[in-house]
C-alpha cells in the first residue's frame, strides 16, 4: 500500500515537473500565448530540429535577452527548443501559427522537425547570412497540430547585428488571433498618436497667445517624443521591417524615450511657475541621460556588458520614478493651492498606473495609454489656463480702456479747454499772433492725443513730438519758458502711448508752479536686452513731493506697461537733488501682445 502511494505521488510530481517545462495550449481558451520555457544549445546541428532528439543536457533559459549575457560570446548560431502540448483538436476553421515579433538577425522555425518558415538566411558567417524581418507569422499545417506534445525549434544567427536579441517572446495562437492582436495594437497606436498630436496642435495654436510660452513649447516637444517612442517601439512588432537597421531605429526610440521621462517633470515645474525650475530640470535631465544612455552603451561595448541587466532594470524603474516625481510636484502644487493642480494630479495618477502596468505585465502600450489619458487632462488644464489668461487680459484691457478714457477726459475736460480759450482771448487782445500760434499748438496737441487713443504702441519719436507740442501750449498759456532736450539714440524704440506725456504733464503741473523757466531732459540707454528711458526736470522737487501724483496719471502709466510687458518692466518716479526724475525700464524684444 505504501509502495502504491509512493508511486502515485511520484507520478503526480513527475507530471507537475513536466508541466513546468511544457506549454499547454488550449484552443478553446487561449488567444495568444507567450512561449517562455526553452532549452538552449550553443552548437549547430541539423539533428536538433528532430523531435526525437534528447535535449535534456541543454541549458534551460528564456529566448528573450542578449547573447552577450549568456556566456557564449557575441557571434554565432544557436538553437532553442520548446515543448508545446496541444490539449484539444484545432477547429477546422482555424490555422495554428507562430508569431515572432523581433529576432536578430536571421532565424529558421521548425515544428516537429519540419521547417515551417524562415526570416532571412541563417549562416555560420557574415558573408552568407542575410538579415531577416520583424513581425513574422509562420503557419503550422493542420496535419502537424494533433492533440499531444510537439517540439518547436528555432535556429538563430546574429552575424549582421551587434548582438542576437529577441525583443519579445514568440507567441503561439490562431492566425485570426495574431491578425486581430496586431490590428488592435496598430489601431491603439494610431489612436494614442492621434490624441497626443491633437493635444500638441492645441498647444501650438495657443503658444503665441499665452503668457507661459515655455510650458507650452515643452508640452509640444513632450507629446512629439511620446508619439515617436510609440512608433519606434510598437511598429517594428507589427510591420515587417528589415532588422538590419534595428539598432539605429532603437537609438532614435531611446532619444524619444529620454524626452518622455525628462520633459514631464520639467513641464510641471514650468506650468506651476517653480522659481528653481532651471536647476531642478537640469539635474533631472542629466540623471535621465545616464539611465537611458548606459543600457544602449552597454550593447555597443562602451559600458561593461555585465552591468547591462542593472541599467536596463534601472531604466524601467526610472520611468516609475519620473511618474512618481511628477505626482509629488502636483501634490505640492495642490497644497500650495495653485490653479488646476488637482486636475493634473488625477491625470498623473492614471499615467503612473499605465507605467506600472507596463513594468509588471510587459504591456508595451500600457504606459502610452496612461500618457494619452494624462494628455487629455493636460489639454483640459491648458484650456483652463488659457481661459484664465484671457479673462485676466480682458480685465486688464477693460481697466486700461477705462483709465484711458479717464485720462482723455482729463486732457479735454471743460476747465482745460476753458483755460486755454481764456488764454487765447487774452492774447487776442494783446498779441493776436501769439493767440493764433496758441490755437495752432493746441489743435496739434489734441490731434495727436486723439491719434494715440486707439494704438497700443507708438514710436518714441512720436511720443516726444507730442510732449514738445504740450510744452508749447503750456508755455503760451502760462507765459513760461520750458524747453525739452533729448540725449541718446531714439530710433526703433516703441513704448505705450502717452506714458511720457503723462509724466511730463505731472512734472509741469507740480514742478513749475513757482518757476517760469526750466528744462526737461530725456536720456536713453540701451543694452542687448533692456532699454532705459530717463525723463528728468529741474523743477521744484519739494512742491512735487508734497503734491506727488497717485491718481489717474501714474495708474495709467503702470497699467499700460503691465499690459505690454507683464512684470518685465520698472517704473520709478522720485525726487533728485536738482529736480524730479522718472525712469522707465522696458525689455527690447517686443512680445506678441505688444505687436497686436
Amino acid at each position: 500500500m505504501r509502495k502504491q502511494k509512493f508511486i502515485f505521488f511520484a507520478l503526480i510530481f513527475f507530471c507537475v515537473f513536466s508541466a513546468n517545462a511544457d506549454l499547454y495550449f488550449s484552443p478553446s481558451e487561449d488567444d495568444l500565448t507567450d512561449i517562455l520555457q526553452w532549452r538552449i544549445s550553443f552548437l549547430d546541428s541539423a539533428k536538433f530540429s528532430n523531435p526525437e532528439y534528447d535535449d535534456k543536457h541543454w541549458q534551460d533559459g528564456k529566448i528573450v535577452g542578449l547573447w552577450k549575457l549568456d556566456g557564449n560570446g557575441e557571434k554565432g548560431v544557436r538553437w532553442y527548443r520548446s515543448r508545446i502540448f496541444i490539449s484539444q483538436d484545432i477547429p477546422l476553421t482555424e490555422n495554428l501559427a507562430i508569431f515572432v515579433p523581433i529576432a536578430i538577425s536571421a532565424y529558421e522555425v521548425f515544428w516537429d522537425g519540419v521547417k515551417i518558415g524562415e526570416s532571412g538566411v541563417v549562416a555560420n558567417d557574415k558573408n552568407n547570412e542575410k538579415t531577416g524581418k520583424s513581425a513574422m507569422t509562420f503557419i503550422v499545417r493542420k496535419r502537424y497540430t494533433s492533440v499531444g506534445e510537439h517540439i518547436l525549434a528555432f535556429r538563430i544567427s546574429n552575424f549582421s547585428a551587434i548582438s542576437g536579441v529577441v525583443e519579445e517572446n514568440p507567441k503561439i495562437g490562431f492566425v485570426t488571433n495574431i491578425i486581430g492582436n496586431n490590428s488592435r495594437t496598430l489601431a491603439l497606436s494610431f489612436l494614442l498618436v492621434g490624441i497626443l498630436l491633437s493635444a500638441a496642435l492645441f498647444n501650438v495654436i495657443f503658444i503665441a497667445k499665452s503668457l507661459n510660452i515655455k510650458a507650452h513649447i515643452t508640452y509640444v516637444v513632450l507629446s512629439v517624443c511620446c508619439c515617436g517612442h510609440i512608433l519606434f517601439s510598437i511598429f517594428p512588432n507589427v510591420f515587417s521591417l528589415n532588422l538590419k537597421n534595428y539598432y539605429s531605429s532603437a537609438i532614435i526610440g531611446d532619444i524619444f524615450w529620454l524626452g518622455v521621462l525628462s520633459l514631464l517633470p520639467i513641464y510641471l515645474y514650468l506650468i506651476f511657475n517653480d522659481k528653481r525650475w532651471k536647476l531642478k530640470s537640469g539635474i533631472f535631465f542629466a540623471i535621465c541621460v545616464i539611465f537611458v544612455a548606459l543600457p544602449r552603451l552597454a550593447i555597443y561595448d562602451v559600458a561593461p556588458i555585465d552591468t547591462l541587466w542593472f541599467w536596463d532594470f534601472a531604466n524601467k524603474i526610472f520611468a516609475a520614478v519620473s511618474a512618481g516625481l511628477s505626482i509629488i510636484i502636483a501634490i505640492k502644487a495642490s497644497f500650495q493651492k495653485k490653479k488646476h493642480a488637482k486636475t493634473l494630479l488625477a491625470g498623473l495618477i492614471l499615467f503612473a498606473i499605465g507605467v506600472l502596468s507596463s513594468l509588471a505585465f510587459g504591456n508595451i502600450s500600457a504606459w502610452a495609454t496612461g500618457f494619452a489619458y494624462l494628455s487629455i487632462f493636460m489639454t483640459i488644464v491648458i484650456g483652463r489656463f488659457f481661459l484664465d489668461e484671457m479673462r485676466e487680459k480682458s480685465a486688464v484691457e477693460v481697466k486700461n480702456a477705462r483709465l484711458e478714457l479717464e485720462l482723455l477726459k482729463t486732457h479735454i475736460q471743460p476747465h482745460f479747454l476753458l483755460n486755454s480759450l481764456n488764454s487765447i482771448v487774452a492774447w487776442i487782445e494783446e498779441e493776436p499772433k501769439i493767440a493764433v500760434k496758441l490755437v495752432n499748438e493746441l489743435s496739434e496737441e489734441l490731434r495727436r492725443l486723439m491719434a494715440f487713443a486707439e494704438r497700443k504702441t507708438v514710436s518714441l519719436f512720436e511720443e516726444i513730438s507730442l510732449c514738445k507740442a504740450h510744452i508749447q501750449v503750456m508755455n503760451l498759456r502760462k507765459e513760461k519758458k520750458i524747453t525739452f532736450e533729448v540725449q541718446g539714440n531714439i530710433d526703433k524704440i516703441s513704448i505705450p502711448p502717452l506714458i511720457l506725456h503723462t509724466a511730463l504733464e505731472n512734472g509741469i503741473t507740480h514742478g513749475f508752479i513757482k518757476k517760469d523757466t526750466g528744462t526737461f531732459y530725456l536720456k536713453v540707454e540701451k543694452t542687448d536686452k533692456i532699454t532705459t528711458i530717463f525723463l528728468e526736470n529741474d523743477g521744484d522737487n519739494k512742491i512735487s513731493q508734497n503734491k506727488k501724483s497717485t491718481g489717474t496719471g501714474n495708474k495709467y502709466i503702470i497699467q499700460r506697461l503691465s499690459e505690454l510687458y507683464g512684470k518685465d518692466f520698472k517704473f520709478i518716479s522720485q525726487p533728485k537733488s536738482d529736480g524730479w526724475q522718472v525712469i522707465f525700464e522696458i525689455p527690447n524684444n517686443m512680445t506678441q501682445r505688444e505687436k497686436e
